[in-house]
């Protein structure tokens, strides 16, 4: 029975101070244009959807853990990548340089050799790295699909925040009513002094 009302408190505890930190204007939404800077990255003044996810994740451990693997990831993609890429530009460099070099060749016989070996040497070359380009590509894929997932999901944490600060923040209409009333009055005042 104590461990089930220990439970019961920790858990009306833990709620009000939920509803406490709920009521807050997240600091991205706030007029006073504090910068927000989350734990693995800062986001430009621009995307509201970062600025608020990075809010979001601020105080929770397993969002920051999540975050952190997503990043990791993307980050990893070009690492895992980077020997690759500097062995086709190597190799294009290359290929590249002998096609430069072959049109100082005035020999049309020892030209067309050139061109014959260099042809062959690129085709020998495609064939080694087909089966790495093709993992590259499967990489930059997965790529854009986690990076489209990531998107939504932050979206998705994020939507429920923007829409509590709307319904809870909306406008009063009467400074507004107030104010079309005064101009519709200086209106008429002008149009009545231009006839």
């Amino acid at each position: 029975m104590k461990n089930y009302y220990f439970l019961l408190c920790s858990i009306l505890l833990f709620s009000c101070r939920q509803e406490k930190s709920n009521n807050q204007i997240p600091d991205a939404l706030n007029d006073n244009k504090v910068s927000v800077s989350g734990s693995f990255r800062s986001y430009d003044d621009e995307n509201l959807v970062d600025k608020l996810y990075a809010e979001l994740i601020k105080n929770d451990q397993e969002l920051q853990k999540f975050d952190s693997e997503i990043l990791n990831n993307l980050n990893k993609s070009h690492e895992v990548r980077k020997e690759l890429f500097s062995y086709d530009d190597k190799s294009k460099n290359y290929y590249s340089s002998v096609v430069s070099n072959t049109k100082s060749i005035t020999d049309s016989l020892l030209k067309k050799k050139l061109i014959e070996l260099l042809k062959n040497s690129e085709s020998k070359y495609y064939m080694r790295v087909s089966n790495l380009k093709k993992m590259s590509g499967i990489i930059e894929k997965n790529n854009a699909s986690i990076s489209d997932n990531y998107t939504f999901f932050k979206t998705a944490l994020t939507i429920p925040i923007i829409e509590k600060f709307q319904k809870e923040n909306l406008p009063n209409a009467k400074p507004l009513e107030s104010f079309i009333a005064e101009q519709i009055e200086i209106k008429n005042k002008i149009e009545s002094n231009n006839k």
